[in-house]
C-alpha cells in the first residue's frame, strides 16, 4: 500500500465507512467490514479515529461535503425567502430521492447519535439549520426581518423533515412530492397585463 498522510487515511476510512453504512446499515458497519472496504489493516481504523463517534462524525462530514459540492445550498441572492425556501426544499428532495438508501443511512446515523452521542446529533442537525439560514438570509429582500427569516426556516425544516420521514417509511416518491409541493410557499402568479388602450388622438384620427 502506498504511504498515505494522516488526512488521506482518515478520508479513505470515512469514505469506506459511508459506503458500508449505506449498504449494510449501522449494525453491519463493523470495523472489520470498514477496514475491508477501505483496503486497510484493521488496526489502522483505531489509529485514525479514537472511537466510533469520531468515525461517524467524519462520515457525516463526508456526506455534507458531497451535498455542498452539488450546490444544495445555492439560492439566488435577493430572490426572496419564499422562492429560496422552494429552491432549497426541492433541491434537498431531489437529492434524497436519488438514493433512498443513502437518505435512510443518514437518518439511522442521526438516531444512533441521539442515543450514543447527543452532542454529535445536535451538531449534525445544526449543519442543516445553519446552512439554510444563511441561504435564506442571502435571498432576503430589503424589508425582510430576522423574525420572518427564522419563521420561514422553521417552516422549511418541519416540512422537509416530515417529507423525509414519510419517504423513508413508504418509499413513495410521487406521494412525498405532492405533500412537499402542497406545503411549500406558493409562487406568486404573474400579474395580467391589460391590453394597451388606444389614445384619444388615435381614435380621432380614425374618424
Amino acid at each position: 500500500m502506498a504511504r498515505m498522510t494522516s488526512e488521506e487515511r482518515r478520508h479513505r476510512i470515512a469514505t469506506a465507512a459511508a459506503t458500508v453504512i449505506v449498504r449494510d446499515g449501522l449494525e453491519g458497519a463493523t470495523t472489520r467490514a470498514i477496514a475491508e472496504e477501505a483496503g486497510v489493516p484493521l488496526g489502522l481504523i483505531h489509529y485514525a479515529f479514537e472511537d466510533k463517534q469520531a468515525l461517524f462524525a467524519a462520515v457525516y462530514e463526508h456526506w455534507m461535503t458531497d451535498l455542498l459540492t452539488e450546490g444544495i445550498d445555492v439560492v439566488e441572492p435577493g430572490s426572496g425567502i419564499d422562492a429560496a425556501a422552494r429552491t432549497l426544499a426541492r433541491t434537498a428532495f431531489d437529492w434524497i430521492t436519488r438514493d433512498l438508501n443513502l437518505a435512510a443511512a443518514q437518518y439511522e446515523l442521526l438516531l444512533w447519535a441521539r442515543r450514543n452521542a447527543p452532542a454529535l446529533a445536535v451538531s449534525m442537525y445544526s449543519r442543516w439549520t445553519d446552512l439554510w439560514r444563511a441561504s435564506l438570509q442571502s435571498a432576503a429582500v430589503p424589508g425582510t426581518t430576522p423574525t420572518q427569516v427564522e419563521a420561514m426556516l422553521a417552516h422549511l425544516l418541519v416540512t422537509v423533515d416530515g417529507v423525509f420521514v414519510r419517504l423513508i417509511a413508504t418509499a413513495d416518491v410521487a406521494d412525498a412530492r405532492r405533500v412537499l409541493n402542497r406545503e411549500l410557499p406558493v409562487a406568486p402568479k404573474p400579474r395580467a397585463v391589460p391590453p394597451a388602450r388606444r389614445s384619444r388622438t388615435t381614435k380621432r384620427s380614425q374618424l
